[in-house]
């Protein structure tokens, strides 16, 4: 048995006989005939039919037997399995998985987890799906896919994205396309085009786009996409990852984490710096370590782990000295002689970037105030001397380690 040349609506049969009079049953797949099946041709004088009216991208299977004269029929042969094609899709093309049939085919295997037509909770808020090819291992929540669109478009989407010159408040925005007039679409990370947290600029003339009003230290992406005219536009190209830097502190500087924050953190996987009201030195926030994401103010005890927060600073040229002043509190383990948890101050030039689990090697220590009380400095130190130019102020907490 055969079945061959299949098409949205119709399949070729054949099969092997001595024969001339023979009966097919077909029908879905795990259908009994005489019982559940879908259809039964009849009469068929010679060893191959074609089976119409088919619905497509179904699964059907079909059995057959030889008519032996007298009302004498064989046993059933089969079944043997087929599947109908898909109904080409024209474009623009929209399917939201309500009608039947669909036109997806759904190849599964043996697996216990398989592709399914039919109804889900859903999940709400704003998701995404990740398609993984590592093969990676345990239990992963459940997949769904709705509401396909493709569509065709006049003119291509841009290409070679680029965010340069970051700046605390802009970036340069630049692209490669053979069109003059754009739309660009950027958030913070995360966002979508036209979705929640979506900025939008539109009828950019031009490859390239100066993008402003930007929040320091905050990590963005954006989108772009052509204008083909005649009200079509291209499918949006990105996103393209960039994050701005720090607006300069200048002196007098103060910061009482209040309002927009400037420090930049390198933080370990557990003790972090955060902003937040967990710890506050006075007011509604603070800065501080935390193993919870600022919920608390707690940190964990197990192995050395050192986060940086740090902030830049313009030390006019000419400075010899500057005095570094500020509120804070620490709860730690050990003191004396092995004392495992500390706060450091650094002032480093701006070209060192603290690694996260890397004590700062490079700069000067400030001086504590009062060095006899242990209680509010780990060490004496000589006074800063500073360079004129841009420095790091970096402070970096070390969990369950001891000073060396």
């Amino acid at each position: 048995m055969t079945a061959g040349n299949a098409t949205n609506n119709s399949v070729n049969l054949s099969w092997n006989s001595a024969g001339n009079s023979f009966t097919v049953a077909y029908g879905p797949v795990g259908f009994t005939p005489g019982v559940d099946e879908g259809g039964r041709v009849s009469g068929i004088t010679s060893t191959q039919t074609v089976l119409g009216s088919l619905n497509a991208s179904t699964s059907y299977q079909y059995y057959v037997r030889q008519d032996c004269g007298a009302g004498v029929s064989s046993t059933w042969a089969g079944p043997l399995n087929f599947i109908t094609e898909q109904v080409v899709a024209t474009l623009p093309l929209q399917e939201d998985f309500e009608s039947t049939p669909v036109n997806w085919t759904l190849l599964n295997g043996s697996q216990t987890n398989k592709w399914v037509l039919g109804t889900a909770t859903a999940n709400g808020g704003q998701n995404s799906i990740y398609i993984s090819n590592d093969g990676g291992g345990g239990t992963q929540p459940a997949g769904a896919v709705d509401n396909v669109k493709v569509k065709v478009t006049s003119c291509a989407p841009p290409t070679a994205l680029v965010a340069a010159n970051p700046t605390g408040n802009s970036v340069a925005l630049s692209w490669t396309s053979t069109g003059n007039l754009f739309d660009i679409a950027w958030g913070v990370t995360g966002f979508t085009p036209e979705g929640t947290g979506s900025n939008a600029e539109n009828g950019i003339a031009g490859t390239s786009f100066n993008l402003t009003a930007l929040n320091p230290v905050t990590n963005y992406q954006y989108y772009v996409r052509r204008d083909c005219g005649s009200g079509d536009k291209s499918i949006w190209a990105g996103p393209f990852a960039f994050r701005t830097t720090q607006i300069l502190g200048t002196l007098p500087y103060t910061e009482d984490f209040e309002g927009t924050s400037n420090w930049e953190f390198s933080n370990a996987s557990t003790n972090k710096w955060v902003i937040g009201t967990a710890a506050n030195g006075g007011s509604d926030n603070a800065m501080y370590i935390s193993n919870d994401s600022g919920v608390s103010h707690a940190y964990t005890l197990s192995g050395a782990q050192v986060s940086h927060a740090y902030r830049d600073i313009v030390i006019p040229s000419g400075t010899q000295t500057i005095d570094l002043s500020f509120d804070w509190k620490a709860v730690g383990e050990g003191f004396t002689t092995n004392r495992y948890d500390y706060v450091s101050v650094w002032l480093v030039p701006a070209s060192v970037t603290p690694v996260a689990g890397t004590q700062t090697a490079t700069g000067s220590k400030p001086a504590a105030n009062d060095p006899s009380d242990e209680s509010e400095a780990d060490e004496e130190a000589a006074p800063v001397t500073t360079k004129p130019n841009t420095s790091h102020s970096s402070s970096q907490p070390q969990a369950d380690a001891p000073v060396s």
